[in-house]
């Protein structure tokens, strides 16, 4: 009898335990979801400045081109920074960035940057 007894307490306690874990846990993400939308998520929504970030060996690149043309057209964009690392002398690699990004200019300022040198001069 005595034996039941403790199983059947040690059944509520296990339950009481889990019931607060599963509860915790739903908080935890109500929390998190609530934070994220609260400081609206991890793309900026305002007026901001761009940062496009290009590495390694610089060649005519599609996919560079269509970024920085998305940048063009996008009204929040106010700034566009073109980071250049590239093994490349550093002219020809600001010169293959920055092509395509002559659109982006006609509506907001351009500062092109080659890592491991001197600024280069805004367009």
């Amino acid at each position: 009898m005595a034996l039941e007894t403790d199983l059947l307490l040690d059944r509520r306690r296990l339950k009481r335990r889990l019931v607060f874990w599963r509860s915790f846990s739903v908080l935890a993400v109500a929390l998190a979801v609530f934070v994220s939308v609260r400081d609206g998520g991890s793309l900026p929504t305002g007026p901001h400045v761009a940062r496009l970030s290009v590495t390694g060996i610089i060649a005519e690149d599609r996919k560079l081109t269509e970024a920085i043309d998305r940048l063009a057209t996008d009204n929040t964009v106010k700034a566009l920074i073109v980071a250049i690392d590239s093994p490349a002398a550093p002219s020809p690699a600001a010169k293959a960035c920055t092509t395509p990004s002559r659109a982006c200019t006609t509506r907001n300022p351009s500062s092109p940057s080659c890592a491991g040198s001197r600024p280069l001069p805004a367009t």
